[in-house]
């Protein structure tokens, strides 16, 4: 992706342990890494276009667990932002359905088993006693009062017919109150890196029409603007 969020130390963190985890198992218990965003080379893509007929291939990962999980009779943990991971991608106001990572492995008969993990819903308020649950907590979502509540409540936005949570994930991860949760930032190493700079700006302005300034290029410039001077 051209914008930072593969930046953060958090996945460096995550390749860390995994590595760590391995070292003390035997190499056939050992967990393998598949990256699922398509190999984009960008030093081949001089224009927009190109660039977002890259970005646009998000389906690679589906032929990813084809050639590399199902053949092998292996599960695979798949890590993607929550959207990727619902059972009805036709949102309220919307032309047309967009398949998602689930519906396309569950239409090929792939069992799945699909986790909401947004942080941002104040889950609290829909269950008192959640504020008491260990963190984290992982509860199943089938006949239960989470589960027939009404999706949008999860991820503000009402899809097109109303879906209830338990017909869109099979679970809740919980991470505790909105207000406890942290967020893994961009470092000061980075950002002072000019190299680093300037390619991260030279590849979001490749994906955004006409190269204009906005959004993700203004939110790097805030993120990094924290270390001027320091």
């Amino acid at each position: 992706m051209p914008n930072t969020i593969w930046n953060v130390p958090i996945y460096e963190e995550f390749f860390r342990a995994v590595r760590d985890v391995n070292a003390r198992l035997p190499p056939e218990r050992q967990l393998r890494v598949l990256l699922g965003d398509p190999p984009i080379d960008w030093q081949t893509i001089r224009t927009h276009g190109e660039a977002v007929e890259w970005i646009g291939q998000r389906h690679h990962v589906i032929d990813v667990i084809e050639q590399e999980v199902l053949p092998r009779n292996r599960r695979a943990l798949m890590i993607y932002g929550d959207g990727h991971l619902s059972r009805s991608a036709k949102w309220a106001g919307a032309s047309s359905a967009t398949p998602t990572l689930v519906n396309r492995l569950e239409q090929q008969g792939v069992h799945t088993f699909s986790i909401w993990t947004n942080v941002t819903a104040q889950m609290e308020l829909m269950q008192r006693d959640i504020a008491s649950w260990p963190v984290p907590s992982l509860t199943l979502l089938r006949d239960t009062r989470l589960g027939r509540l009404n999706f949008k409540y999860f991820a503000g936005l009402e899809t097109e017919p109303p879906t209830t949570m338990e017909e869109q994930y099979d679970a809740v991860l919980y991470l505790g109150p909105v207000s406890s949760i942290t967020w893994s930032e961009l470092t000061a190493s980075l950002c002072s890196d000019a190299g680093y700079t300037t390619m991260r700006l030279a590849r979001m302005a490749l994906a955004t029409p006409g190269g204009a300034a906005g959004g993700d290029t203004d939110e790097f410039k805030k993120r990094c603007a924290r270390f001027s001077g320091r």
